[in-house]
């Protein structure tokens, strides 16, 4: 529900525009939910870890409702045409099942096969969103990449895209190496860490753009802005950095959470082959997610130990937040909409037994 909120925002969607309308939108023509958006595809990207994490612990027809789900969400990021999206919750789902599978010979030529499909699909996406381009049309990347002379004729376009994205990161992260002389500036360094949704508010002026080889191609790795900040001592600092989060960030999760924590920590490490992660809010945050409700959740036992939390204990959330509790409990056992009215008003009543809220006053409206 979350992941479709920006299509509902929209009031259309960017895959059906430009691949049944052909409307020739280009990607950055679809501005998401200020704020928002962001929040919402990074919770849809750790909770597809999640649900990967439930099917590959299921067993036989248990496998179906978590992997319906993940699929679910991967279809509404497919319809905005967020390949970063789906490869992110790809590249987690596989180490999810690489941890708990056995490689077998089969097994391998399976992955083999579904990595080349997901290559073709992200070239077929990037056509797609290039303006006026269809899925077969790889003629925008083959003029970027120049590499028309040298590229096999009998291999599809779309491949062109996956190969561009793995050379071009590092060829951007060598010319910037070569061509940039450092600042040595330890603030930007630190700030070069933060999520980008503090730093583009408490530092205004900072600014870790650097050289590209091609300015469509804009992915540095994660290590670009380091060198540009403090040299090869900010390339060492930002990769112990990142080594140390994705490892104890797991660590203090809960342990339903753990292993889907694991993986996201893992895809935080890859990504750092393409941008700054630990930057990034959309990646960063789906680090974050677990051990902030881990964090959540060890408050709330703490709060039940004491006085007051043993008084309101059995209906704290309920009671603190009746609307909330209803939603909660209505989403868990699958309550019709029309029933959450009784069930708010119900919980109401438990705050005005428990000497939490006061009678309204006929004719009186609402806070």
């Amino acid at each position: 529900m979350s992941a479709s909120s920006p299509v509902r925002y929209l009031g259309h969607a960017p895959l059906i525009d430009n691949l049944i309308l052909h409307a020739g939108y280009d990607y950055g023509d679809f501005p998401g939910i200020p704020v928002l958006s962001v929040l919402l595809v990074t919770i849809s990207i750790f909770y597809s870890t999640l649900l990967a994490y439930r099917a590959s612990m299921a067993v036989g027809r248990r496998r179906l409702s978590p992997a319906v789900q993940f699929a679910a969400i991967q279809s509404m990021f497919l319809l905005l045409l967020s390949r970063e999206a789906i490869v992110l919750c790809l590249i987690m789902a596989s180490f999810i099942f690489l941890s708990r599978a056995r490689l077998t010979g089969r097994r391998i030529v399976g992955a083999a096969i579904a990595a080349l499909l997901v290559m073709y699909a992200f070239g077929g996406l990037g056509n797609l969103r290039s303006p006026g381009l269809g899925f077969n049309d790889s003629s925008y990347i083959i003029q970027l990449s120049e590499v028309t002379d040298r590229y096999p004729s009998a291999l599809p376009g779309q491949f062109l895209w996956s190969y561009m994205y793995v050379v071009v990161p590092l060829g951007n992260l060598n010319h910037v190496v070569g061509t940039l002389t450092p600042l040595y500036s330890y603030s930007d360094m630190l700030v070069n860490m933060l999520p980008d949704f503090l730093s583009k508010r408490l530092f205004p002026s900072f600014d870790a753009t650097t050289p590209l080889i091609v300015s469509y191609f804009n992915v540095s790795t994660g290590y670009a802005a380091a060198w540009k900040f403090n040299g090869y001592l900010a390339l060492s600092a930002m990769y112990v950095s990142v080594l140390a989060i994705a490892g104890i960030a797991p660590s203090v999760t809960r342990p339903a959470w753990r292993r889907a924590s694991w993986a996201v920590s893992c895809g935080v490490v890859v990504f750092m082959f393409f941008t700054n992660a630990l930057s990034y809010s959309a990646v960063s945050f789906a680090l974050a997610f677990p051990v902030l409700g881990t964090l959540l959740g060890a408050a709330r036992r703490w709060f039940s130990a004491t006085k007051l939390g043993a008084k309101m204990s059995g209906h704290s959330i309920t009671v603190a937040f009746p609307v909330l509790g209803a939603l909660l409990s209505a989403a868990r056992r699958g309550v019709p909409w029309t029933n959450l009215r009784a069930k708010i008003s119900g919980t109401s009543r438990i705050k005005r037994q428990a000497g939490l809220e006061q009678p309204r006053p006929d004719g009186d409206l609402p806070d």
